[in-house]
Protein backbone atom coordinates (compact mmCIF):
# COMPACT_ATOMS: atom_id res chain seq x y z
CA UNK A 1 0.00 0.00 0.00
CA UNK A 2 2.66 2.53 0.88
CA UNK A 3 4.55 1.76 -2.65
CA UNK A 4 1.03 2.09 -4.61
CA UNK A 5 0.72 5.77 -2.10
CA UNK A 6 4.33 6.86 -3.32
CA UNK A 7 3.90 5.81 -6.58
CA UNK A 8 0.69 8.00 -7.17
CA UNK A 9 2.21 10.61 -5.04
CA UNK A 10 5.58 10.36 -7.84
CA UNK A 11 2.99 10.01 -10.97
CA UNK A 12 0.93 13.26 -9.65
CA UNK A 13 3.85 15.60 -8.81
CA UNK A 14 5.52 14.51 -12.03
CA UNK A 15 2.57 15.76 -13.77
CA UNK A 16 2.30 18.81 -11.95
CA UNK A 17 5.68 19.64 -12.79
CA UNK A 18 5.13 18.86 -16.12
CA UNK A 19 2.09 21.06 -16.63
CA UNK A 20 4.19 23.58 -14.99
CA UNK A 21 6.75 23.30 -17.67
CA UNK A 22 4.38 23.36 -20.17
CA UNK A 23 6.07 26.32 -22.83
CA UNK A 24 4.44 29.38 -23.93
CA UNK A 25 3.45 29.79 -27.58
CA UNK A 26 4.46 32.80 -29.28
CA UNK A 27 2.86 32.80 -32.95
CA UNK A 28 4.99 35.05 -35.50
CA UNK A 29 2.89 35.95 -38.70
CA UNK A 30 5.26 34.75 -42.01
CA UNK A 31 6.15 38.49 -42.92
CA UNK A 32 9.57 36.80 -43.87
CA UNK A 33 10.30 33.70 -43.98
CA UNK A 34 10.07 31.05 -40.96
CA UNK A 35 14.41 30.99 -40.35
CA UNK A 36 14.38 34.87 -40.82
CA UNK A 37 11.61 35.12 -38.19
CA UNK A 38 12.73 32.53 -35.51
CA UNK A 39 16.21 34.83 -35.59
CA UNK A 40 14.75 38.04 -35.17
CA UNK A 41 12.73 36.91 -32.51
CA UNK A 42 14.90 34.39 -30.49
CA UNK A 43 16.80 36.61 -28.29
CA UNK A 44 12.74 38.36 -27.39
CA UNK A 45 11.64 35.09 -26.62
CA UNK A 46 14.66 34.47 -24.51
CA UNK A 47 14.29 37.25 -22.36
CA UNK A 48 10.86 36.57 -21.89
CA UNK A 49 11.21 32.87 -20.89
CA UNK A 50 13.91 34.33 -18.62
CA UNK A 51 11.24 36.36 -17.09
CA UNK A 52 8.78 34.09 -16.98
CA UNK A 53 11.01 30.89 -15.32
CA UNK A 54 8.91 29.06 -18.47
CA UNK A 55 10.00 27.92 -21.94
CA UNK A 56 8.80 29.83 -24.70
CA UNK A 57 8.43 28.49 -28.24
CA UNK A 58 8.01 30.30 -31.88
CA UNK A 59 5.74 28.92 -34.29
CA UNK A 60 5.38 30.73 -37.87
CA UNK A 61 2.33 29.82 -40.23
CA UNK A 62 2.46 29.23 -43.68
CA UNK A 63 0.10 32.34 -44.27
CA UNK A 64 -1.52 35.17 -42.52
CA UNK A 65 -4.93 33.12 -42.58
CA UNK A 66 -3.54 30.08 -40.97
CA UNK A 67 -1.96 32.93 -38.35
CA UNK A 68 -5.46 34.24 -37.68
CA UNK A 69 -7.30 30.67 -37.50
CA UNK A 70 -4.72 29.35 -35.11
CA UNK A 71 -4.54 32.28 -33.27
CA UNK A 72 -8.47 32.32 -32.83
CA UNK A 73 -8.60 28.75 -32.30
CA UNK A 74 -6.49 30.07 -28.99
CA UNK A 75 -3.02 27.96 -30.32
CA UNK A 76 -0.78 30.69 -29.06
CA UNK A 77 -0.18 32.11 -25.96
CA UNK A 78 1.39 35.35 -27.71
CA UNK A 79 1.31 36.83 -31.38
CA UNK A 80 3.25 39.50 -33.06
CA UNK A 81 0.62 40.29 -35.14
CA UNK A 82 0.16 42.74 -38.48
CA UNK A 83 -1.37 45.86 -38.23
CA UNK A 84 -4.61 44.49 -40.52
CA UNK A 85 -5.31 42.02 -37.39
CA UNK A 86 -4.80 43.75 -34.31
CA UNK A 87 -8.42 45.22 -34.53
CA UNK A 88 -9.63 41.59 -34.71
CA UNK A 89 -7.86 40.16 -32.12
CA UNK A 90 -8.04 42.83 -29.60
CA UNK A 91 -12.22 43.72 -30.08
CA UNK A 92 -12.97 40.11 -30.98
CA UNK A 93 -11.45 37.67 -29.11
CA UNK A 94 -9.78 40.10 -26.05
CA UNK A 95 -5.77 40.13 -26.91
CA UNK A 96 -3.76 42.30 -24.72
CA UNK A 97 -1.84 45.14 -26.43
CA UNK A 98 1.45 44.11 -24.57
CA UNK A 99 3.96 46.64 -26.51
CA UNK A 100 4.49 48.14 -30.02
CA UNK A 101 7.47 47.05 -32.04
CA UNK A 102 9.92 49.82 -33.05
CA UNK A 103 10.32 51.14 -35.83
CA UNK A 104 7.31 51.40 -37.87
CA UNK A 105 7.65 49.60 -41.03
CA UNK A 106 7.71 52.53 -44.48
CA UNK A 107 6.80 50.34 -46.74
CA UNK A 108 7.12 51.57 -50.45
CA UNK A 109 7.30 50.50 -54.46
CA UNK A 110 10.22 49.78 -55.92
CA UNK A 111 11.75 48.85 -59.35
CA UNK A 112 15.39 48.19 -61.32
CA UNK A 113 16.94 51.14 -62.40
CA UNK A 114 16.21 51.44 -66.47
CA UNK A 115 12.95 49.42 -65.93
CA UNK A 116 11.39 52.54 -67.21
CA UNK A 117 8.90 53.14 -64.44
CA UNK A 118 9.67 55.89 -62.33
CA UNK A 119 5.95 57.01 -60.91
CA UNK A 120 3.26 54.97 -59.87
CA UNK A 121 1.02 55.82 -62.80
CA UNK A 122 3.27 54.19 -65.16
CA UNK A 123 2.55 50.95 -63.29
CA UNK A 124 -0.61 50.15 -65.87
CA UNK A 125 -0.52 46.90 -67.76
CA UNK A 126 2.79 46.03 -65.57
CA UNK A 127 3.42 42.89 -62.52
CA UNK A 128 3.76 44.21 -58.96
CA UNK A 129 5.13 41.46 -57.02
CA UNK A 130 2.64 42.17 -53.44
CA UNK A 131 2.39 40.68 -50.44
CA UNK A 132 -0.77 38.45 -49.02
CA UNK A 133 -4.03 39.92 -49.32
CA UNK A 134 -4.24 40.21 -45.72
CA UNK A 135 -1.23 42.08 -45.10
CA UNK A 136 -0.73 45.86 -44.15
CA UNK A 137 1.16 46.69 -47.36
CA UNK A 138 -1.60 45.64 -49.55
CA UNK A 139 -3.79 47.80 -48.14
CA UNK A 140 -1.55 50.68 -48.45
CA UNK A 141 -0.62 50.01 -51.93
CA UNK A 142 -3.62 49.12 -53.53
CA UNK A 143 -5.72 52.50 -52.12
CA UNK A 144 -2.73 53.79 -53.67
CA UNK A 145 -3.04 52.56 -57.02
CA UNK A 146 -6.24 53.90 -56.85
CA UNK A 147 -6.18 57.68 -56.02
CA UNK A 148 -3.73 57.55 -59.30
CA UNK A 149 -6.80 56.05 -61.25
CA UNK A 150 -5.06 52.53 -61.66
CA UNK A 151 -7.45 49.76 -60.75
CA UNK A 152 -6.06 47.12 -58.65
CA UNK A 153 -8.24 44.46 -60.55
CA UNK A 154 -7.90 45.06 -63.92
CA UNK A 155 -5.17 47.89 -65.15
CA UNK A 156 -2.12 45.63 -63.48
CA UNK A 157 -1.16 41.80 -62.74
CA UNK A 158 -0.68 41.47 -58.58
CA UNK A 159 2.13 38.77 -58.07
CA UNK A 160 1.63 37.92 -54.75
CA UNK A 161 3.90 36.01 -52.39
CA UNK A 162 3.96 34.92 -49.10
CA UNK A 163 6.84 36.83 -47.75
CA UNK A 164 8.76 40.34 -48.26
CA UNK A 165 11.78 38.30 -49.20
CA UNK A 166 9.49 36.26 -51.96
CA UNK A 167 8.02 39.55 -53.01
CA UNK A 168 11.83 41.82 -53.75
CA UNK A 169 13.28 38.29 -54.87
CA UNK A 170 10.58 37.99 -57.53
CA UNK A 171 12.24 41.51 -58.81
CA UNK A 172 15.58 40.51 -58.64
CA UNK A 173 15.23 37.78 -61.13
CA UNK A 174 12.64 40.11 -63.13
CA UNK A 175 9.71 37.88 -62.41
CA UNK A 176 7.88 40.72 -61.92
CA UNK A 177 8.17 44.62 -63.08
CA UNK A 178 8.39 46.18 -59.39
CA UNK A 179 7.88 45.31 -55.74
CA UNK A 180 6.54 46.19 -52.27
CA UNK A 181 9.14 45.78 -49.77
CA UNK A 182 10.51 47.69 -46.95
CA UNK A 183 14.09 49.63 -46.65
CA UNK A 184 15.60 47.16 -43.75
CA UNK A 185 14.70 43.89 -45.38
CA UNK A 186 15.52 45.12 -48.77
CA UNK A 187 19.00 46.31 -47.54
CA UNK A 188 19.43 43.03 -45.63
CA UNK A 189 18.13 40.85 -48.07
CA UNK A 190 20.37 42.41 -51.58
CA UNK A 191 22.86 44.82 -50.39
CA UNK A 192 24.87 44.31 -53.03
CA UNK A 193 21.59 45.08 -55.42
CA UNK A 194 20.46 48.05 -53.78
CA UNK A 195 22.16 50.43 -55.74
CA UNK A 196 20.11 49.25 -58.63
CA UNK A 197 16.78 49.90 -57.03
CA UNK A 198 14.76 52.64 -57.63
CA UNK A 199 12.43 53.90 -55.29
CA UNK A 200 9.35 54.74 -56.99
CA UNK A 201 6.86 55.77 -54.27
CA UNK A 202 7.44 55.72 -50.65
CA UNK A 203 4.68 55.68 -47.91
CA UNK A 204 4.12 57.27 -44.81
CA UNK A 205 5.16 55.08 -41.67
CA UNK A 206 2.67 52.78 -40.95
CA UNK A 207 0.78 51.84 -37.20
CA UNK A 208 3.56 49.93 -35.22
CA UNK A 209 3.08 46.53 -35.22
CA UNK A 210 2.63 44.93 -31.95
CA UNK A 211 3.03 41.99 -29.54
CA UNK A 212 -0.16 40.94 -28.01
CA UNK A 213 -1.23 38.52 -25.30
CA UNK A 214 -4.08 35.47 -25.45
CA UNK A 215 -6.91 36.13 -22.92
CA UNK A 216 -5.45 32.97 -21.68
CA UNK A 217 -2.43 34.61 -20.37
CA UNK A 218 -2.91 36.05 -16.78
CA UNK A 219 -2.87 39.69 -16.49
CA UNK A 220 0.11 39.58 -14.25
CA UNK A 221 1.88 37.45 -16.54
CA UNK A 222 1.53 39.94 -19.60
CA UNK A 223 2.29 43.16 -17.19
CA UNK A 224 5.38 41.51 -16.38
CA UNK A 225 6.16 40.52 -19.91
CA UNK A 226 5.64 44.65 -21.27
CA UNK A 227 7.85 45.47 -18.21
CA UNK A 228 10.76 43.49 -19.64
CA UNK A 229 10.26 43.92 -23.03
CA UNK A 230 10.32 47.56 -22.26
CA UNK A 231 13.78 47.54 -21.34
CA UNK A 232 15.10 45.67 -23.98
CA UNK A 233 17.00 46.03 -27.75
CA UNK A 234 17.70 43.47 -29.98
CA UNK A 235 19.68 43.60 -33.17
CA UNK A 236 19.73 40.85 -35.81
CA UNK A 237 22.10 39.97 -38.98
CA UNK A 238 21.70 38.13 -42.15
CA UNK A 239 24.14 35.26 -42.14
CA UNK A 240 24.91 35.84 -45.84
CA UNK A 241 25.39 39.39 -44.96
CA UNK A 242 27.34 39.78 -41.75
CA UNK A 243 28.46 43.34 -41.94
CA UNK A 244 24.65 44.20 -42.14
CA UNK A 245 22.80 44.66 -38.74
CA UNK A 246 18.86 45.70 -38.26
CA UNK A 247 18.55 46.89 -34.40
CA UNK A 248 14.66 47.14 -32.98
CA UNK A 249 13.05 48.04 -29.53
CA UNK A 250 9.40 48.73 -27.97
CA UNK A 251 7.76 50.95 -26.32
CA UNK A 252 3.98 51.16 -24.94
CA UNK A 253 1.29 50.72 -27.56
CA UNK A 254 -0.41 54.13 -28.87
CA UNK A 255 -3.68 54.75 -27.35
CA UNK A 256 -4.86 55.76 -31.16
CA UNK A 257 -3.89 52.88 -32.80
CA UNK A 258 -6.61 50.45 -32.82
CA UNK A 259 -8.98 53.82 -33.83
CA UNK A 260 -7.03 55.06 -36.33
CA UNK A 261 -7.28 51.26 -38.12
CA UNK A 262 -10.45 50.42 -37.43
CA UNK A 263 -11.27 50.30 -40.68
CA UNK A 264 -8.59 48.26 -41.73
CA UNK A 265 -9.77 45.40 -39.24
CA UNK A 266 -13.60 46.14 -41.21
CA UNK A 267 -11.75 45.79 -44.51
CA UNK A 268 -9.42 42.41 -43.19
CA UNK A 269 -13.04 40.99 -42.30
CA UNK A 270 -14.22 41.45 -45.18
CA UNK A 271 -11.39 40.12 -46.99
CA UNK A 272 -11.21 36.52 -44.86
CA UNK A 273 -14.90 35.97 -45.83
CA UNK A 274 -13.82 36.36 -49.75
CA UNK A 275 -10.80 34.18 -49.52
CA UNK A 276 -13.19 31.76 -47.31
CA UNK A 277 -15.94 32.10 -50.31
CA UNK A 278 -13.01 31.34 -52.89
CA UNK A 279 -11.74 28.06 -50.97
Amino acid sequence: MKILTYLLISVLFASGAAAQEKPYVFGIFPWARESLARRVFAPVVSVMAQELERPVVIVVPETYESFLEAAIRGDFSFVYSPVTMEHILVTDHGFGRIVAFNPPPTPFICTLKGAGITRVEELRGKRLGIMSELATASFLVEEELKSVGLDPEKDLTLVRHNSHENVLFSLLVRDVDAAVSTPGLAILLAESLWKDLYIVYTFPATPHTEILASSQVPEETQLRVQKVLLGFSGEYRIPSIPSRQEGYSFSMPLAEGLSDYKSIGVETRKRLKEIQNRK
